[in-house]
């Protein structure tokens, strides 16, 4: 499997952080709106925004990041924020088994230690949110970081939240929601074949 490097994933999650900002909105707490690129899909809480992968890369983030959904306000003085990465894969993997390697490959990171692991399922496929925490910059402070990864269409998604090691449970209920309701089908056609 060609694996983006633990590090190079969390440090660029950091970079994003830092590169970006805005300001207003609260936390909320249910589903807002639908987010859907053609691809992948899930649900923003209200007071979170889209960040597209065209943004990002003018701010010199990796192209590796597709997109990211950031919260309009901080959380001492950190925007939370959901980043998108995605890899070719060599080989066939289940969503499964590449959850199962995410989870290992950022095992080594400086400061890493397990928060909390919780089963999911993504379009029926069993995956885990790995919650930890890790300081993988040393100028910056330990943090909290949620991570999701799937399988599609031989590529590997995932998704990595980063927010302060201590939080509201608010918080916290805002990016679940967003990574537990990963998909790679179209909501609107779901919808429709539910009907």
């Amino acid at each position: 499997m060609c694996m983006i490097a633990p590090m190079k994933r969390l440090v660029t999650l950091l970079a994003v952080t830092l590169l970006v900002s805005c300001g207003g909105g609260g936390g909320g707490e249910g589903c807002d709106t639908q987010y859907w690129d053609g691809t992948l899909g899930t649900c923003l809480p209200a007071a979170w925004h889209v960040v597209t992968g065209d943004e990002l890369q003018a701010r010199g983030v990796p192209e590796d990041v597709l997109v990211a959904f950031q919260a309009d306000d901080a959380v001492s003085g950190l925007f939370p924020i959901v980043t998108v990465t995605s890899e070719a894969l060599s080989g066939d993997y289940t969503s499964e088994r590449y959850s199962e390697e995410s989870v290992q490959s950022v095992q080594g990171l400086p400061g890493y230690e397990i928060i909390d692991q919780r089963s999911m399922a993504v379009d029926g496929e069993n995956v885990r949110m790995h919650i930890f925490g890790a300081q993988p910059v040393n100028e910056e402070p330990k943090q909290r970081f949620y991570q999701v990864s799937a399988v599609h269409e031989q590529k590997g998604y995932t998704l990595t939240a980063v927010l302060p090691l201590s939080i509201e449970s608010t918080w916290e209920d805002a990016v679940t929601l967003i990574l537990t309701h990963l998909s790679f089908k179209n909501p609107e056609e779901s919808q429709k074949s539910e009907e």
